[in-house]
């Protein structure tokens, strides 16, 4: 019922901010006219039959003043004189379940302010578009959490094998042993016990 009643409130409210009512006035209207209107519907919505009582929950302004709409202006410091001088001479509003529609003038077309199945397709909409949007790739940080977990004892075994003071780069361990030779061949020392110590380990 909420979002029923407000989208006719803020309707009016917004006819009445048009003329020369004033910001704090139209808040009080609108406050006020959906208390008006929520309590006035309590016992009168039935969602699973939207037209039951739309008769009762019609607002009507034509050669009389809707007397729930004349107490919110009363309440704002806004007078019936005032309110017709701002509003239409004939409007009538349907607030009903899923729906709130009006008509301005007696032979005018109907316009429709809230539509609830509306609503609902273009939040499918936006969520199906969302949900094929192509993400942005993210980093693997469980992958690289286990290959920097990795590289610990393997250091250890260059340390053991008599390499403590090498230098190892990081991406020594995220190719292949070819790769990793082609690419880091030039940090490695040129000693000849080095090398058959590192022939040594990769064997292993």
């Amino acid at each position: 019922m909420r979002s029923e009643v407000k989208s006719a409130v803020d309707f009016l409210t917004n006819l009445l901010r048009s003329g020369n009512v004033s910001s704090d006035q139209c808040t009080i209207f609108n406050r006020t006219l959906e208390t008006l209107l929520t309590a006035h519907y309590q016992n009168h919505w039935f969602p699973e039959k939207p037209f039951k009582g739309s008769g009762y929950r019609c607002l009507r302004i034509n050669h009389k003043m809707d007397p729930l709409v004349h107490k919110a202006g009363s309440q704002c410091g806004v007078q019936e004189g005032s309110l017709r001088a701002f509003l239409p001479n004939e409007l009538t509003m349907w607030i009903d379940p899923r729906e709130v529609s009006y008509r301005i003038g007696e032979d005018g077309s109907i316009g429709v302010l809230y539509d609830e199945r509306e609503q609902q397709q273009e939040l499918t909409q936006n969520s199906q578009q969302v949900h094929y949007e192509q993400p942005q790739q993210q980093p693997d940080l469980t992958q690289n959490s286990q290959q920097v977990q990795q590289q610990q004892p393997i250091q250890q075994q260059f340390q053991n094998l008599g390499l403590a003071d090498l230098t190892i780069p990081r991406d020594l361990f995220l190719t292949s042993c070819k790769d990793q030779y082609n690419r880091n061949r030039s940090f490695l020392p040129t000693d000849a016990m080095h090398f058959s110590q590192l022939a040594a380990f990769v064997s292993s």
